[in-house]
């Protein structure tokens, strides 16, 4: 309360302290304890300073009863919980960002245990992939996803693992994959594998990116690049 001794708050009530909302919301519990004889137990309750300053306090308050038992007031015990509120907005906050990247994105981002499969994919894999929605999605595993062969014959049940042991080892994994849409048709890919750990889980992000039209830009310059030196 920013007082010097404990004595100087004799006789002050909540309203001395704090915001007249605030001490009437203190004031109509303590009351009702008092009518009632019900605790408030680890109540969380915002406390606006008159200089405009916000903090947070658990709250619990218990009836206090004379020697023959009356409700002659209450005893209340509260803990500063301020710092821990902040870092639960913040926590709140970054969620919410990171969950807004992940549903706009047009790269395809999708959570992967690297021994259960896909847990989650945004929007962005459930149509990169052609499935009908998440949970079609999720119901998938990367072999599924992928032609049995990558171009460079080694097999893609082999080649993921390997992927996926790499970017658990380093943190990170950066490649190019050949895909396969659930409809059938393939198409050339980077992948990027970052691990992640979620509720005590190690777990991996891969964010997937069709490179198509770059493979196609690539091949047309290298052709015209080729006609060019012949015709020289």
């Amino acid at each position: 309360f920013g007082i010097a001794d404990p004595a100087h708050a004799l006789g002050k009530t909540d309203a001395d302290f704090f915001s007249g909302d605030h001490a009437a919301q203190a004031l109509t519990d303590e009351q009702e304890i008092i009518r009632t004889g019900r605790p408030v137990v680890d109540k969380e309750e915002k406390e606006t300073w008159p200089d405009g300053r916000v903090t947070w306090a658990l709250s619990t308050k218990m009836p206090l009863r004379d020697a023959s038992g009356r409700i002659a007031g209450t005893f209340g015990v509260s803990r500063d919980i301020t710092e821990q509120r902040q870092a639960e907005e913040a926590m709140r906050a970054s969620e919410m960002r990171y969950r807004t990247l992940y549903d706009s994105s047009r790269d395809a981002i999708m959570v992967l245990d690297p021994e259960r499969g896909f847990l989650a994919g945004n929007p962005a894999s459930v149509q990169l992939f052609g499935c009908r929605d998440e949970q079609q999605f999720t119901s998938c595993t990367p072999v599924d996803l992928s032609p049995e062969y990558q171009p460079d014959g080694v097999l893609s049940l082999v080649k993921a693992r390997q992927m996926i042991d790499i970017a658990m080892e380093r943190g990170s994994h950066f490649f190019e994959w050949r895909h396969r849409r659930i409809d059938g048709a393939e198409f050339p890919a980077t992948v990027l594998l970052a691990r992640m750990e979620l509720e005590g889980r190690r777990l991996l992000q891969a964010t997937v990116r069709d490179i198509t039209e770059e493979k196609r830009v690539a091949e047309a310059l290298r052709t015209a690049k080729e006609e060019a030196e012949a015709a020289s």
